[in-house]
């Protein structure tokens, strides 16, 4: 239930002072200044930089709700992506309220899927009514193990002529050590893209690397300030906080247990899971109690996501194989199975169990 943390929070956060970005210039909390180079095309971090290509960055703002998409597969060893489905699952996003999309992500099984395939999938998303019209916005994973890979994707995604951010994530296997080595590859993909935004994804519970976000963000901004923001999905608030309070355009990853702590705190919205199996009310709830000014209703309402997410970590294989195998059965949109080395549910009965279970956890009285 509501606690008066709530409250603390809410007052820390209207003592915010204005926004400042770390170059120094004021402006509106709503865009970023940015100043690099036009023709930067190294995969060297370089000198500092001083023309505009991207002039401005618009924020995603408070009210937005991303999807982390998922990546639909033929077959049942998930062989071929399955890309005539896409426009049938950003009509579905869109109709329960998301309006921004993550494509490629974890819960898009990048790592599983090749590059040509992820420049495929960028593509048909980027073609859907919804991301045409503006309806949606996205930011694409383009993390790899090897930069040369990352950098690849990032400049595709640049060159779509879309409205596309990338996010990039270090490697887990041969990782960078210290603050400043993070920062040096996250400039790194900004140098070889600069018009396009970039920004941090941190998940240092898949990637195994953890480090001072705020630190990272303010270091690869003065290489290269088209790094506009991050993807933060961790639970040390005072480091989003602190990137918030740099200007940077900051997004909770794991906005079912945590968007309202980071609204309160400026956070730009966040991404829900079980939204994409019908159970988006709770998060659409919190973003309206929280805009109205009702802290009580919502933490309620967030108590109530984040039981649903909680409930498809629980499950056996995971909150992947269970999540992906759970939409495809509640929208009707076949989404094939998870890659290996994750592995997906095989009886029909279980599935069939798993949605009665997971109907019964969404059911909840009006407050």
């Amino acid at each position: 239930l509501f606690t008066t943390s709530y409250y603390y929070m809410r007052m820390q956060f209207t003592r915010i002072t204005p926004f400042r970005n770390i170059l120094g210039r004021s402006g509106p909390r709503s865009c970023l200044p940015c100043a690099f180079a036009t023709n930067v095309d190294t995969t060297r971090v370089g000198s500092s930089v001083e023309n505009c290509t991207l002039k401005t960055w618009t924020k995603f703002g408070s009210n937005t709700l991303f999807a982390p998409v998922y990546t639909p597969f033929k077959s049942e060893n998930g062989d071929d992506v399955n890309y005539d489905i896409i426009p049938s699952q950003a009509s579905y996003l869109h109709s329960q309220g998301f309006n921004a999309l993550f494509i490629c992500g974890t819960n898009g099984e990048s790592y599983s899927c090749t590059l040509t395939e992820r420049k495929l999938i960028l593509e048909e998303w980027v073609r859907t009514s919804e991301v045409s019209s503006g309806d949606m916005r996205i930011i694409t994973n383009i993390s790899c193990h090897s930069l040369h890979e990352s950098v690849e994707l990032a400049k595709h995604a640049s060159s779509l002529n879309a409205d596309v951010a990338v996010a990039y994530m270090p490697p887990g296997f041969f990782k960078p050590v210290g603050d400043e080595a993070v920062a040096s590859l996250l400039a790194t993909i900004g140098q070889n893209v600069p018009s396009t935004g970039v920004f941090f994804y941190y998940l240092p519970g898949m990637s195994g690397v953890s480090c001072n976000t705020a630190n990272v963000l303010r270091k690869a901004n003065q290489l290269s300030p088209n790094i506009v923001g991050a993807k933060f999905t961790d639970s040390e608030l005072g480091d989003m906080h602190e990137a918030i309070s740099d200007g940077f355009d900051v997004m909770v990853g794991n906005g079912d247990e945590l968007l309202l702590s980071s609204l309160v705190l400026g956070a730009s919205g966040g991404f829900s899971v079980p939204g994409m199996m019908g159970g988006l009310e709770p998060l659409l709830k919190v973003r309206d109690c929280f805009h109205k000014g009702d802290f009580e209703e919502a933490a309620e309402w967030q108590a109530q996501a984040a039981k649903q997410f909680r409930f498809l970590k629980s499950q056996p294989l995971g909150f992947m194989s269970s999540g992906k195998a759970l939409a495809g059965q509640v929208t009707g949109i076949s989404m094939g199975p998870v890659r290996p080395p994750l592995q997906a549910i095989s009886s029909q009965k279980e599935l069939t169990e798993l949605a009665a279970s997971f109907e019964k956890i969404m059911e909840r009285k009006a407050i």
